[in-house]
């Protein structure tokens, strides 16, 4: 008897193993085959094309959704601070060493800062506070807070409610809007060195 190939015994390992789940007799073959001397006995099989085997639907599953790359988030975090860069001198305001500037001259310098990145952040994102009131008010804290929005600070014992003075009132980005990424040879350059010639 011509033996079938490695392909056709995957097929009939899985034909095998759906007529076995759902037919009792052909379970009962199929042992008593295993339990019989090959060479010897023959059992006649069912085939496994006939229609005892009942139709179930097939289920079919989405493809998930691709992982972002991280190198192409990272590219779209570099042109945020990049944006940041053009329009506020963020990088360059970081890099000054303010030991040595008066009051005034940080002052200034923070009010150039301020008004770029704020136009920055406002076309990225969309910024509110988590909790909303003013700094020093007094809240209470209900059981079930979520932990990663509202930090307890100071003597905390017990079990909610508590009551506290709010220190500050937390951010959270409730939309991003990444920009599209430039055609740049080098991402990780910022901002390009400026010669006047």
């Amino acid at each position: 008897m011509k033996q079938p190939g490695f392909g056709a015994r995957i097929g009939l390992a899985f034909s095998a193993f759906f007529k076995i789940l759902f037919s009792g007799q052909y379970a009962a073959q199929v042992l008593a085959a295993g339990d019989s001397d090959a060479d010897t006995a023959t059992v006649e099989m069912p085939s496994l094309a006939d229609d005892t085997m009942p139709a179930e639907p097939i289920e079919v599953v989405a493809p998930t959704e691709p992982l972002p790359d991280p190198m192409t988030e990272a590219r779209k975090a570099l042109q945020v601070l990049g944006a940041l860069q053009r329009e506020g001198r963020f990088i360059d305001f970081l890099q000054e060493d303010l030991n040595a500037a008066t009051d005034a001259q940080i002052g200034a310098a923070a009010r150039v800062v301020h008004s770029g990145c704020k136009k920055v952040i406002d076309g990225y994102l969309t910024i509110e506070a988590v909790w909303p009131g003013q700094e020093g008010a007094r809240v209470t804290v209900d059981e079930g807070f979520d932990k990663n929005r509202v930090s307890l600070t100071g003597n905390v014992a017990g079990d909610p409610p508590f009551s506290g003075t709010l220190q500050h009132p937390g951010w959270h980005a409730t939309e991003v809007r990444l920009p599209d990424l430039a055609d740049s040879a080098e991402p990780t350059v910022l901002m390009p060195a400026e010669i006047e010639l």
